[in-house]
C-alpha cells in the first residue's frame, strides 16, 4: 500500500531509490549486529563459522551503498526514507519493547489481522472464537 501510494506521488525511479536505500542500511545494521555479538557472546555455539573479514566487508560495501548517493546527490527520498525508518521507531519501543497497552492494541491488531487476511499470531490463538488446534 505504501509503495502504490509513493507510485502515486512521484515516479519509480524514487521508489527504487528508497527501496535500496532503505534495505542496504538494515543488511549493514544487520551485519553489524552480528559483529556485536560475535565479540560480545564469545561462548556461545556457532553451526556456521565463517572468517571475520567477510562480514566486515559486506557491512563495509553496505554502508558505502548508503552514504554514497547520499553524498553525490542529495534527495527528498533519503529524507523519507530516514522518516520512515525512525517513524517505525516510535512505533516500536513504546508498544514493542516496553509492552505499553492502553486497551486499544488487540483490537486494531485483530482489524488489521481481518483487513490483511492473515492467521493470528501465537498469543491470539488462545482466545480467538472457533479456533480448535
Amino acid at each position: 500500500m505504501l509503495a502504490l501510494v509513493f507510485i502515486m506521488i512521484s515516479n519509480i525511479r524514487s521508489l527504487i531509490t528508497f527501496f535500496s536505500f532503505a534495505a542496504w542500511l538494515f543488511y549493514g545494521l544487520t551485519v553489524l549486529a552480528l559483529l556485536v555479538l560475535r565479540f560480545t557472546m564469545r561462548e556461545v555455539h556457532r553451526p556456521i563459522k565463517i572468517f571475520i573479514l567477510l562480514p566486515v566487508v559486506f557491512m563495509a560495501f553496505s554502508m558505502y551503498l548508503v552514504v554514497i548517493p547520499i553524498v553525490q546527490n542529495p534527495t527528498s527520498e533519503f529524507l523519507y526514507a530516514c522518516a520512515f525508518i525512525f517513524g517505525g521507531l516510535v512505533i516500536y519501543v513504546p508498544f514493542v519493547h516496553f509492552r505499553v497497552d492502553r486497551g486499544c492494541c488487540k483490537p486494531v491488531t485483530r482489524s488489521i489481522q481481518c483487513l490483511m487476511e492473515v492467521v493470528p499470531s501465537l498469543y491470539d490463538l488462545d482466545d480467538v472464537s472457533g479456533y480448535q488446534p
